[in-house]
């Protein structure tokens, strides 16, 4: 059965076509920082560094919560561990970060409500996820 696989750079797999259909195809891992795209009509970026301090990590139930919150601003919105990246509306590219207790993270959001998005996106940090006690 005559399929195409396109590839981009680094390897990731962004479709498969079949019979002029396209089948989407998902990432599982969290690409480096230079092969991910910025939006260009955003007019402001900030930076954070939060802090993982409920007991489990970034899990299910807490990637869950960071994409909800996340999908009421327009920014562009990153969490950032090393090298790696992920899409905060994403839960896999969340949990692909593997980010554990004690772990340091960047925050990146870029776009008109960066300001509010970032103090959302921390209130859930400082709450520990509302796990732990949220203390």
């Amino acid at each position: 059965m005559g399929g195409k696989t396109e590839k981009r750079e680094g390897g990731e797999v962004i479709g498969f076509k079949k019979n002029h259909l396209a089948f989407p195809v998902f990432r599982f891992f969290a690409l480096p920082l230079s092969h991910r795209s910025t939006p260009m009509d955003a007019t402001t970026t900030l930076i954070k560094e939060l802090r993982v301090t409920n007991h489990a990590g970034v899990h299910a139930r807490v990637g869950t919560m960071l994409a909800k919150k996340a999908k009421e601003f327009t920014s562009n919105i990153q969490l950032r561990k090393g090298s790696y990246v992920a899409d905060c509306r994403s839960i896999l590219d969340l949990l692909s970060l593997g980010a554990f207790a004690g772990d340091t993270l960047h925050l990146e959001v870029t776009g008109d409500d960066a300001t509010a998005a970032v103090d959302a996106i921390t209130a859930l940090f400082d709450a520990r996820f509302f796990e732990d006690g949220g203390e």
